[in-house]
């Protein structure tokens, strides 16, 4: 057979030239093979920098995102410092003169009509829950008037002062106690120092004490003159009350005023 095609293309020379012409142009020259291994070489280090780019960006845009967050933190916890370091100086600073308003006739003649209007709605015992206790002035109080008494404050010098007196008492946030309290458990809530706890709170304090109290309770929002805290109005205390569908009554004294809410 391959006799054959030799003979063939002997015979032929034209057809044979032809043949080898064609398979000579599918050869690329040897400058173009360079070039194109140079090309492809050099899109392989392209692409190998450019991934090494992206890593980097990516490696950067993820510490970036860290530092934000780790900013946030920092100023989150500021921020909370900051406020409780006012709450505490608000705090104490209602506390002071604590002692003259637990003394204040018109003051303890409002309470005492409270006091006397729910006494007995629990049976033998009429409990009470002093939110804002401080020092326990109004706890020691209550207690002589008969009355079965827990005192919450977010100070824990205060809750020490009580605690001396060998009260009762609890150092926790008055709106996360009340929170955690049982339902229909108290006869009376009373609230001091609203204008140091604050309005937010005093509303959401005054939402729970709806649920907390028996039917024939009060909940009693005391609010002072305090120049270091928010100012606190009655009025604003009158309408959440009257909102939640507590009945109310304000009773103004030298020291203040107290918003009286009861429950029916």
């Amino acid at each position: 057979m391959i006799l054959k095609l030799i003979g063939y293309y002997l015979r032929h020379p034209k057809q044979l030239a032809g043949g080898l012409w064609r398979k000579f142009k599918r050869i690329p020259p040897v400058h173009a093979v360079g070039a194109t291994a140079k090309s492809v070489g050099k899109a392989s280090r392209t692409e190998e920098r450019v991934k090494v780019l992206e890593e980097t960006l990516e490696a950067a845009l993820k510490e970036n995102k860290q530092l934000q967050e780790r900013v946030e933190r920092l100023e989150i916890s500021r921020t909370i410092r900051k406020k409780s370091a006012l709450e505490m100086l608000a705090r104490e600073a209602a506390e002071e003169g604590a002692e003259e308003r637990a003394a204040d006739p018109k003051r303890n003649e409002a309470y005492g009509k409270v006091i006397e209007r729910i006494r007995g709605t629990g049976g033998e015992k009429t409990c009470a829950v002093d939110l804002g206790c401080g020092n326990g002035f109004r706890m020691e109080a209550m207690v002589k008037q008969g009355l079965t008494v827990v005192g919450v404050d977010a100070g824990e010098k205060a809750i020490a002062a009580c605690r001396e007196k060998k009260l009762n008492a609890v150092c926790a946030d008055e709106a996360d106690w009340m929170r955690d309290c049982q339902s229909g458990a108290a006869d009376l809530v009373v609230v001091e120092k609203a204008e140091a706890i604050g309005c937010e709170k005093v509303a959401e304090i005054l939402a729970e004490a709806a649920r907390v109290l028996r039917d024939g309770g009060a909940a009693v929002v005391e609010i002072g003159e305090n120049r270091v805290a928010a100012p606190v109005k009655a009025e604003m205390i009158e309408a959440v009350a009257r909102h939640i569908g507590m009945k109310t009554e304000t009773v103004r004294f030298k020291s203040g005023c107290a918003v009286i809410c009861s429950k029916e």
